[in-house]
């Protein structure tokens, strides 16, 4: 997601201040950037074909037309093993960062691994192991 704000901002000229800022759907320039990353990204999907799914009697549903493009473009963005590390090691840091703050721990008795593959243990869930040990 942020990948993909940061694009569409990007194209605008501005910069994302905020990892929690959303950006407006219904803004005309916003949707005219993700219609060119559309377009860019799918040459083979005529956008006229996306604006006639969301036809309706009273015209074109503008957030409906904005959203299917969006989540196309999000299904889209390729991830890679180091964005997933980087990931791991973001939210280690997170976390790290809270158990600091509160002032009952010491950096010294925080550690942080590699980050590993985990694999799922049944259905969808993925079990995440927190470690905690005394010296």
């Amino acid at each position: 997601y942020f990948r993909l704000r940061d694009e569409a901002l990007s194209r605008l000229g501005q910069q994302a201040t905020d990892q929690d800022e959303e950006i407006e759907m219904l803004d005309d320039e916003i949707r005219s950037v993700l219609e060119k990353l559309f377009e860019e990204r799918f040459p083979e999907i005529p956008l006229k074909s996306v604006k006639d799914r969301h036809r309706t009697d009273s015209g074109l549903d503008q957030l409906a037309y904005a959203g299917d493009m969006w989540e196309q473009l999000l299904v889209s963005e390729s991830i890679t093993q180091a964005d997933l590390e980087a990931l791991a090691t973001a939210r280690a840091d997170a976390i790290r960062t809270a158990f600091l703050a509160g002032g009952e721990f010491s950096a010294d008795r925080i550690s942080l691994a590699a980050p590993a593959q985990a694999e799922p243990g049944g259905g969808e869930w993925v079990t995440t192991e927190l470690g905690v040990a005394t010296d």
